[in-house]
């Protein structure tokens, strides 16, 4: 994951000082993407860290941060696959309109797919 991570920053850097809007927009997603699905899920607060003070919140060194969770290859494939498929999913809604922005969408996909191969 971390090795993918780099490779994504350093597309980034490439994008950004060419100025290519879709790779920009694309890696920028990928990159919230993953960490959206390295989020870990919401527990149960334990009750004896409870504030006294502010209800509902936890207090104490470290009470609020939780590990997040690593992902594998296939975990990295499935959330390049659904950025393509929502992407997908807004071509098709969008019918005969907006070319300009079809055309931005065509290229995510194919930067999406190019990503695939160097999962």
């Amino acid at each position: 994951m971390e090795n993918f991570r780099k490779t994504l920053t350093a597309r980034l850097q490439q994008a950004l000082k060419a100025g290519d809007r879709a790779a920009i927009e694309t890696y920028r997603m990928v990159i919230a993407a993953l960490d959206n699905a390295q989020a870990p899920p919401v527990v149960q607060i334990d009750n004896s860290r409870v504030s006294s003070r502010i209800a509902g919140a936890v207090e104490g060194l470290g009470s609020t941060e939780v590990p997040r969770l690593a992902l594998n290859q296939s975990d990295i494939l499935r959330v390049i696959h659904k950025e393509i498929d929502d992407i997908t999913e807004a071509l098709a809604l969008m019918g005969l309109t907006d070319s300009a922005k079809k055309t931005f969408l065509q290229e995510q996909i194919t930067i999406l797919q190019t990503l695939l191969s160097s999962v």
